[in-house]
């Protein structure tokens, strides 16, 4: 989305990713990335926004369709800026994964994730310039479990299930 129609402010640029936001929700950008032995950290900037109380809502990164990294979206986990976050992908290092940065959100109170400035760097610091892979990852909002995926014009139906719940 756009920095003018989000409720925060893009970290940089005038794009941001803004996942959550619905009540029973699962929303998440995704890209195909080969991951490089020289630059396996994922790093971006995330900001939560969340009414919810812990151990509900859930943003994290999924590799392959497997969690790799879970984090509450919780009030108490509200951090009113953006924060760099980053996870380690040196597991996957030389292969070719699907990546996706996800949130998922129950059925009461709203939890947002908004992400910016996501790509693969050669350490967890990273640095404020994105002096590594920049990542152009591709939105999907699933409401009610249930949505629409876009493959070039043709639309495919497909049944999403929750993978970040502990």
């Amino acid at each position: 989305v756009t920095s003018a129609s989000a409720p925060v402010t893009s970290r940089s640029g005038s794009y941001l990713a803004w996942l959550g936001g619905d009540l029973d929700d699962i929303s998440y950008v995704q890209q195909q990335v080969t991951i490089s032995a020289s630059a396996p950290y994922l790093v971006y900037y995330h900001w939560i926004a969340s009414a919810d109380t812990c151990g509900n809502d859930f943003g994290g990164v999924v590799v392959n369709g497997t969690p790799v990294d879970v984090y509450n979206l919780c009030d108490s986990e509200d951090t009113n800026a953006w924060v760099k976050h980053s996870v380690n992908l040196s597991t996957y290092a030389g292969q070719s994964v699907t990546l996706q940065i996800r949130a998922e959100t129950d059925s009461s109170l709203n939890s947002n994730l908004f992400v910016d400035d996501v790509s693969l760097q050669a350490s967890a610091l990273g640095s404020d310039q994105i002096d590594g892979v920049t990542l152009n990852l591709e939105a999907s909002i699933t409401k009610d479990k249930t949505g629409i995926g876009v493959q070039g014009e043709r639309y495919q139906s497909f049944k999403e299930q929750r993978l970040l719940y502990p």
